[in-house]
């Protein structure tokens, strides 16, 4: 009989990262999202009145997550379990997890994150 010896629990919520856009503050409207014009207030056309434009460089941040399923493979001599998750403050279109991408504190998950973004690790996505 095989034992798994899993990280984390059903329930149990910890941290992910995912991939970002990065988006930097417009330079037109300073990110107040309007311009003023011959004394009228319009809105700001180069961010859509967002007060921030979107890259296309990516980024990866923490996020926190719920283990909602576990799934366990297990072959001749590797065990390889994988987590179902769900997003509990912010969406994020991630749904399958390994255990080495899942952290139990928002510190490791920020030190992991930093490691990806400087190119010192590697993503597991």
């Amino acid at each position: 009989m095989k034992t798994i010896d899993n990280k984390f629990e059903i329930g149990e919520e910890c941290y992910t990262y995912a991939r970002e856009n990065l988006a930097i503050i417009c330079p037109i409207c300073k990110g107040t999202k309007k311009i003023f014009y011959n004394s009228y207030e319009i809105p700001c056309k180069q961010c859509d009145d967002s007060g921030k434009i979107v890259g296309k460089q990516t980024v990866v941040a923490p996020h926190k997550v719920r283990i909602r399923r576990i799934i366990a493979n297990i072959w001749n001599d590797a065990i390889t379990i994988k987590y179902k998750i769900d997003a509990v403050d912010d969406y994020i279109n991630v749904r399958n997890r390994g255990e080495s991408s899942l952290f139990k504190t928002l510190e490791e998950c920020e030190q992991k994150c930093k490691e990806i973004n400087q190119g010192e690790s590697s993503a597991a996505f």
